[in-house]
C-alpha cells in the first residue's frame, strides 16, 4: 500500500512541476508531455489501488 502512496505523490509532483514550467512560459511540449505522464501515472496507481483492495 506504501507504494502506490509513493506513486501518488510522484504523479501528482511531476503535474505540479508541468503546471508550473506552463505558467512560466517555459518548453510547451515538454510541459505538456510532463503533464501527459503525470496524468498516466496517476491513473495507474488509481487502477493498482483498486486492484488491491479487492
Amino acid at each position: 500500500m506504501p507504494a502506490i502512496v509513493d506513486d501518488f505523490v510522484v504523479a501528482a509532483g511531476i503535474i505540479a512541476d508541468a503546471v508550473i514550467a506552463n505558467a512560466a512560459g517555459d518548453n510547451g511540449i515538454e510541459a505538456a508531455m510532463q503533464t501527459y505522464i503525470g496524468i498516466v501515472g496517476l491513473l495507474v496507481a488509481i487502477s493498482l489501488f483498486i486492484a488491491y483492495r479487492r
